[in-house]
């Protein structure tokens, strides 16, 4: 695929990248040990990356959208892995008894053949039968699949995720919604501009530079003592890191966002780690010093975040399905004031209380 992609020959390049995805992912759903499936992606996503840029590259902007979302899924089977979340817990025994035995059958079959072919005269005839023997195992393997899907669908939406088509992702949307889907590559980044009846996408910085901007924001919002001292230096380097990032992340989409009242991010890489609602819409001038009355984009829009569009319509159906519960909920805001060391926090127990 590199080297039909490096000769300009975009339609072989296009072909080999998706084999070579389809490949990855069906060696990672039969990895076993979670430590192992966490990380076996980290360094296979420029190939989700290249395949990306070339299919936009051809205007094909549907199926970009698709391969973006299988990127995100595996991204999120991560977190869920290093997270300790099980998401087998609810499955079926009997079918996931099966499922480890037929990974089993798998991996000593594979071992088989390759023990044979390290030999110094393989047997040809013993190779060609542990070859059928694994073909035959990986039918079972795909049905049983398709019966976990069956039965267990919340599950198969994790483990086995389909993609979320564009014309899917609309649907989720009312008009008053923008959906900000990124996908940030180490070369190529883009942003998915996403309305129920439009679409658009954008190219955007590359991996280092938004990381830069991006910790140089976080390392501001964690230093409160620089702003509470009002101090004219933290006042001009927030102000420029917030609206710069504005500028990369948000203003390619400024135009259609002026219709809208909500936005939806699913970010990527480094933007996991952003507070959207603390970018900038406007520069600022640096000689009035007031964060109280800086044009935040929390003041224009209600934010929500999400893994990615594939996820958020997973959530939608769960909430679809659900039956509304009542339940407690404990909510601590004012500490016992002879033992806090610092003054409680303004309007945590109004905010509270209209919890």
């Amino acid at each position: 695929a590199i080297v039909y992609r490096d000769t300009n020959r975009k339609t072989e390049a296009i072909k080999y990248l998706k084999e070579a995805v389809d490949l990855f992912e069906k060696v990672r759903n039969e990895i076993q040990l979670p430590e192992q499936k966490s990380g076996y992606l980290e360094d296979k996503l420029e190939v989700y990356e290249d395949l990306l840029h070339l299919l936009l590259s051809e205007e094909n902007i549907s199926e970009a959208f698709e391969y973006t979302q299988r990127s995100k899924a595996r991204a999120f089977l991560d977190l869920l892995a290093e997270s300790k979340i099980i998401p087998e817990a609810g499955l079926n025994k009997e079918l996931l008894d099966q499922k480890r035995k037929l990974v089993t059958a798998l991996v000593t079959t594979e071992k088989s053949i390759q023990g044979e072919l390290d030999k110094d005269n393989p047997d040809s005839a013993v190779i060609r039968n542990l070859e059928s023997k694994r073909n035959g195992i990986d039918d079972q393997y795909s049905k049983l699949i398709s019966d976990i899907r069956n039965s267990n669908p919340r599950f198969a939406d994790l483990q086995y995720p389909i993609p979320l088509k564009l014309t899917e992702a609309q649907t989720l949307l009312d008009e008053g919604t923008m959906l900000l889907e990124y996908f940030v590559g180490k070369n190529h980044s883009v942003l998915f501009e996403i309305t129920n009846n439009d679409v658009h996408v954008h190219p955007i910085a590359g991996e280092k530079q938004l990381s830069k901007l991006i910790h140089a924001l976080r390392e501001q919002l964690q230093k409160p003592e620089n702003v509470l001292q009002l101090s004219e230096q933290s006042h001009s380097e927030y102000v420029k890191s917030a609206y710069d990032l504005y500028l990369k992340l948000m203003k390619p989409a400024e135009l259609n966002l002026q219709s809208k009242t909500r936005i939806l991010i699913a970010p990527d890489g480094a933007l996991n780690y952003l507070p959207f609602e603390s970018l900038l819409t406007k520069k600022v001038s640096n000689t009035a010093i007031d964060f109280r009355n800086l044009p935040y984009l929390a003041v224009k829009y209600e934010i929500e975040y999400v893994p990615s569009a594939s996820v958020f319509s997973a959530l939608h159906k769960n909430v679809q399905n659900s039956v509304s519960e009542q339940k407690a909920l404990l909510a601590i805001a004012v500490p016992n004031s002879d033992a806090a060391v610092d003054p409680p926090l303004p309007f945590a127990k109004s905010e509270v209380e209209s919890i």
